[in-house]
């Protein structure tokens, strides 16, 4: 009797963490910018967050943007909200409130320059890798660079 409660027991939490698993959207997120640079060049190109269809980001999410070398050491970073991350997009996202805070669910694609949120101009050649990362929606993004 005790081991059909186990069995039970473990078919209903795979059941249920099944369709939690299936039902948790997170957005997208696509960063287009040449991974080659010349010495002199500035950082440009797009970071591109999708709200699909049931997504809903917090306003408040913090999102992290780091440019760093070869060699491990950060040369520029930054950290902000969602909400002022997509304040440098040209599309906003329409703002929702539930439970007193500020939620995003509009789907659609909101792009920033990288040149707004990393100022920097490549000084060194070699490798560098600019890193994204929602840690609250555990996305994160490492794309490699190389400066000539």
């Amino acid at each position: 009797m005790v081991n059909k409660f186990y069995v039970a027991s473990i078919i209903l939490l795979f059941v249920l963490g099944t369709f939690f698993i299936l039902g948790w959207k997170s957005p997208n997120v696509i960063a287009q910018f040449p991974n080659s640079f010349k010495v002199g060049d500035k950082i440009s190109g797009d970071v591109t967050i999708t709200i699909e269809q049931g997504d809903s980001i917090s306003a408040d999410t913090p999102i992290l943007i780091a440019l760093s070398s070869s060699n491990g050491g950060v040369l520029e970073a930054n950290t902000m909200t969602f909400k002022e991350f997509t304040s440098y997009s040209k599309d906003l996202p329409i703002e929702t409130q539930k439970e007193g805070k500020i939620y995003y669910e509009t789907p659609g694609k909101y792009s920033v320059d990288i040149s707004k949120v990393i100022d920097y101009k490549f000084i060194d050649k070699g490798n560098y890798e600019l890193t994204f990362v929602i840690f609250a929606l555990d996305i994160s993004q490492n794309l490699p660079i190389e400066v000539n």
